[in-house]
């Protein structure tokens, strides 16, 4: 997966919020995780034939927060990354798995740090590789049919 190409597309998606914003200039970075919040619940309530889509939905909001908060180059990741990422052990929860994601991500907000949303991240790129079982190549082609 090419990351930065991913994160340009995001950069150039004009969706409008979730939530209606009251304040757009200084509400912008609190939008994003909340959108980020909201599509993460949406993937994982969705049915086997939308997983993949909504999967990249959520994707693209992790780069969204990247960009807006010059993260970006902590999200990259090189083929090395994604294959030992694809050789990780299964969840034995997704309830918990969830709850893990919920809290690195609001983690990251409230405290304005990197860490718990690259914690996040990664966990979230597991997911979609070894719980989900989808290729690099099939996040990719379903992204850019998405956002390109």
């Amino acid at each position: 997966m090419d990351i930065t190409k991913l994160a340009e597309l995001a950069r150039r998606d004009k969706t409008l919020p979730l939530l209606p914003l009251k304040d757009p200039l200084n509400e912008k970075k609190a939008s994003l995780y909340a959108e980020l919040e909201l599509n993460l619940a949406t993937f994982f309530r969705s049915p086997k034939e939308e997983r993949l889509k909504r999967y990249c939905i959520v994707l693209k909001d992790f780069l969204a927060i990247a960009n807006e908060t010059k993260w970006l180059y902590l999200l990259l990741l090189d083929e090395q990354q994604i294959v030992q990422f694809s050789t990780k052990w299964q969840t034995r929860s997704l309830n918990v798995l969830y709850l893990i994601l919920q809290q690195q991500v609001n983690k990251s907000y409230f405290e304005r740090k990197s860490e718990p949303l690259v914690h996040a991240w990664h966990i979230f790129i597991k997911y979609g590789l070894v719980e989900a079982g989808f290729t690099s190549e099939q996040i990719e082609e379903k992204y850019y049919e998405l956002y390109a």
